[in-house]
């Protein structure tokens, strides 16, 4: 999950336009190439079901389920860890049984994630969903 780009003025706001698009581009390609498969999996592993999986660039949000149980998720989610990758494709599939943050969505969540729902959801709250901007060195 490194991808390194040498720039003539790293600086410029041209050149961090530039480094956001390829990015975006490069994310795009690696979330549609695993995540419908990845939540497929886990899908099955657990006995949830859902319609449809869209990948998006949303700057709110990491996913989110409809109330048909179509699922739209934030390719900004590669950039995480495997282990909260997971955590957000369960945290949606939850939402096809139990379409709020009640205790009983919680339950859910915790039970398929070993118990480790809360700690999870902290540490995908150190993440940004909005832009690489910060990341760049």
């Amino acid at each position: 999950k490194t991808v390194t780009v040498m720039l003539k003025d790293p600086d410029s706001g041209q050149s961090r336009d530039l480094v956001n698009r390829l990015l975006t581009k490069i994310y795009r390609y690696e979330a549609m190439n695993t995540l419908p498969e990845r939540l497929k999996r886990l899908a099955g592993k657990y006995g949830f079901s859902y319609n449809n999986v869209t990948i998006r660039n949303n700057r709110s949000n990491w996913g989110s389920c409809s109330s048909k149980n179509n699922i739209s998720l934030n390719l900004q989610m590669m950039k995480l860890p495997d282990e909260l990758i997971d955590y957000i494709l369960l945290h949606e599939l939850v939402h096809t049984r139990i379409k709020d943050h009640s205790l009983q969505f919680w339950q859910k969540l915790d039970q398929v994630t070993g118990g480790k729902a809360k700690e999870l959801a902290k540490e995908v709250k150190k993440y940004s969903t909005y832009s690489f901007s910060n990341e760049l060195v």
